[in-house]
């Protein structure tokens, strides 16, 4: 992990996030953060309902103030379960009160993805957590579609970049405001596809609501 951790603040300027199979694992790559002073440019992926006390004093130690928590809800698998393990329920904390132990204060909501047809769940959650608690929100199709893959490979061998970009912009088309593509190498499929369902929502929105985009590098002007 802090191999990774110095390879990337190498390579980009960019945020990035911090994950890891175990809570040891993300612990040392909190560690490198606060000792390199990358706080700013680093997100915890994630706190969910199985992160510890420990776990949860490290983030708040470490100084980082961004994280995604991912909605996953073991009794309720639906959209509205989505709601309910971010504010949570008699047994439960919430992800929401577990976020501000942590010293948390910049939250992104990932309302998980399980398999192909849980995308349909997952997209109208966003909806859900956004009108009703205002968070940035989005998903990671991806999960979904390379174990499909995985399962299909002859049939879908040539046109898994078309099937995989559809599935991206179908949660941006509820609302996404992030996407966890998966592989680097989705890049050059996936966020043209973005770009241009970008592209569209914002003309609709300029058209219709005369709301137009903040940026003039936007995929609108770049288009059209």
């Amino acid at each position: 992990m802090r191999k990774y951790i110095r390879f990337v603040v190498e390579q980009t300027s960019s945020v990035f996030f911090i994950d890891g199979a175990t809570p040891e694992t993300r612990r040392a790559g909190l560690e490198t953060v606060r000792e390199h002073g990358l706080q700013k440019r680093a997100a915890l992926n994630a706190i969910s309902p199985q992160t510890t006390r420990e776990e949860l004093e490290a983030i708040r130690d470490s100084g980082v103030s961004s994280t995604i928590l991912m909605a996953q809800n073991e009794v309720d698998y639906s959209p509205r379960g989505r709601i309910t393990i971010l504010e949570g329920f008699e047994g439960q904390k919430g992800l929401l009160k577990m976020a501000d132990e942590a010293g948390v204060s910049n939250i992104l909501v990932d309302t998980i993805v399980f398999d192909i047809p849980s995308i349909a769940y997952a997209v109208e959650a966003i909806r859900l957590v956004k009108e009703e608690l205002g968070y940035p929100t989005g998903c990671s199709p991806a999960n979904a579609t390379y174990d499909w893959r995985l399962s299909q490979e002859k049939a879908l061998k040539k046109g898994f970049a078309a099937y995989n970009a559809s599935a991206h912009v179908m949660a941006q088309l509820r609302g996404a405001n992030f996407l966890i593509y998966g592989p680097l190498k989705q890049a050059k499929n996936v966020i043209p596809a973005c770009a241009m369902t970008d592209a569209i929502i914002a003309y609709h929105a300029t058209k219709h609501f005369g709301i137009k985009p903040l940026v003039s590098n936007h995929p609108l002007y770049k288009i059209f």
